[in-house]
């Protein structure tokens, strides 16, 4: 019987060896398990932030272009502006040049006119006073 018994103790503490291997085994895997889990919420977090921080970057681009747009047609307006302008100066600039060339040959006549003026002298009819017709 003694056999009997110390076999059954050894079964006993072979299984007692056995389970606190579990145990072991057990608590290994539930720490396992904590680890995986706060990586999946942080995981889980950071896909929210990346999704939201994706959403802001369209609505952001969405705001750009708008923007771009707006600035682009009044870029346009203003170089068709620029464009007129430009042309209207170049007339009145070509004006302001034909008129001061007038000027000047008018000016040239003028000058030569007094000093034909000038050379002629005053016509004096018979009495030798001048007439007053040239």
């Amino acid at each position: 019987m003694n056999k009997a018994v110390e076999l059954q103790r050894e079964r006993i503490r072979s299984m007692e060896t056995e389970l606190t291997g579990y145990r072991k085994n057990i608590v290994s895997e539930q720490q396992r398990n904590e680890q995986l889990t706060m990586l999946h919420n942080k995981l889980l977090m950071d896909m929210s932030n990346v999704k939201r921080n994706v959403q802001n970057s369209v609505q952001k681009r969405e705001q750009l272009k708008s923007e771009y747009s707006k600035y682009a047609k009044i870029l346009q307006e203003s170089e068709a502006q620029l464009g007129k302008t430009t042309t209207e100066r170049n007339v009145k600039m070509n004006q302001n040049t034909n008129i001061r060339a007038q000027i000047e040959k008018e000016a040239r006549e003028l000058k030569k006119i007094q000093e034909q003026n000038v050379r002629v002298p005053p016509k004096r009819n018979n009495d030798g006073q001048v007439s007053s017709v040239q």
